[in-house]
């Protein structure tokens, strides 16, 4: 019980520390952008979010499902796997958005100047999915301490970065994308010297189609 309530409010201090960045960046978003620029802000959000299901397909709640089934070497392998499989989902679709960035700019916004933007916010794909995966690592080690560090970093990083790019260099909407992309890029690296332990370079074809059987009729 002790732990169940330890795991509650670490975790639930992690997820309002996360949260509270929205927060916190309205008054600088408010300064620096107008309302359409609020608005092409998060239709390129929107755009990343819908590509992310394609560069998940579900895995992370297999990974989820099976964690406890596997132990030692087993459990690493098919911890490796997902986490191989995923990052090249990512990559491919990230790969995908920036070759049609122009066409996807056209299509949403009747021009292709936002094509650069889209380019920026694509790449945020394989280190969101990557830290994702090892947030749940993390979670379901019970490492409640790093867990909750490494959200404050992220956070962190992502105020400093907007604060560089927006208010002090004065990029405009283009420096949001650049600073989520740094922000994420720092953050992620600390959280992969926290779950390198887990990986090994090692995959199962066999994990993965039983894993993907699991996830697929989660993606519609």
């Amino acid at each position: 019980m002790r732990e169940f309530i330890k795991s509650f409010f670490s975790f639930g201090l992690a997820t309002t520390i996360e949260k509270l960045i929205a927060f916190m960046l309205i008054p600088i978003y408010t300064r620096f952008f107008t309302k359409v620029e609020f608005g092409v802000i998060d239709l390129i959000q929107v755009v990343l979010g819908m590509a992310s299901i394609f560069a998940v397909l579900q895995l992370e709640s297999a990974l989820q499902r099976y964690y406890y089934e596997f132990q030692g070497k087993a459990k690493k392998i098919y911890i490796s796997t997902i986490f191989f499989v995923i990052v090249v989902l990512s990559l491919s679709v990230a790969l995908i958005l920036t070759i049609f960035s122009s066409q996807i700019s056209l299509l949403i916004f009747k021009t292709a100047n936002y094509s650069t933007l889209i380019k920026l916010a694509s790449w945020q794909l394989p280190l969101t999915n990557f830290s994702m995966i090892g947030y749940i690592l993390l979670r379901y080690e019970k490492e409640n301490v790093r867990f909750v560090l490494l959200i404050a970093t992220k956070v962190a990083m992502s105020l400093i970065s907007v604060m560089i790019f927006v208010v002090w260099l004065k990029h405009g909407i283009n420096g949001v994308f650049y600073a989520q992309l740094i922000g994420l890029a720092a953050s992620t690296t600390f959280l992969f010297f926290s779950i390198r332990k887990f990986l090994v370079l090692e995959v199962s074809s066999s994990l993965f189609t039983r894993s993907i059987k699991y996830a697929l009729p989660f993606f519609p």
